[in-house]
Parts: C-alpha cells; sequence; structure tokens
C-alpha cells in the first residue's frame, strides 16, 4: 500500500464533494468572473483596497470566501466523522 487507509479515506472524500463545492460556489460567486474576483481581493492588502475606495468591497468578498472554504472543509469533515468514524 502506498497510501495511509486513513489519508486515502480523506481524499476520496475530498475527490467525491468536487460536485458540492461546485453547487455551493455557484450559490455564493455566482459565477467564475465573481469567483476570481473575490480570489483577488483576498490577495490585495487591505490597505491597498482602501486606498482605491475598494474596502467594504474587499471586506464582504474575504468574508464570502471564508464562509465558502469553511462550509466545503466541513462538510468533508463531517463526512468523514460519520462514515470512517
Amino acid at each position: 500500500m502506498l497510501l495511509d487507509p486513513d489519508l486515502r479515506h480523506w481524499l476520496i472524500l475530498i475527490a467525491a464533494n468536487i460536485p458540492l463545492y461546485l453547487i455551493v460556489g455557484k450559490v455564493f460567486f455566482g459565477s467564475w468572473a465573481e469567483f476570481f474576483d473575490t480570489l483577488r481581493f483576498w490577495l490585495t492588502p487591505d490597505i491597498v483596497s482602501a486606498l482605491r475606495g475598494d474596502y467594504w468591497a474587499d471586506n464582504w468578498a474575504e468574508l464570502k470566501l471564508f464562509v465558502f472554504v469553511a462550509l466545503c472543509t466541513g462538510a468533508v469533515y463531517s463526512e468523514h466523522r460519520y462514515f470512517f468514524s
């Protein structure tokens, strides 16, 4: 065996949840353009966003990205606890 069985379980769940990630992403972001804008805001320092006048849009985008990642991570974790523990 190349992989530890527990690691294999995590990888299977992460791969099996790709449709869930896409559905939740569609609900949160609406389009790929908005998702990439959110990533751009996340990578831009807050001071730069404030100087550009995009401070509140930056904060909202970062919050949406955080909640999206938290929901996707929580789904995988809860499935692992339910099926493999």
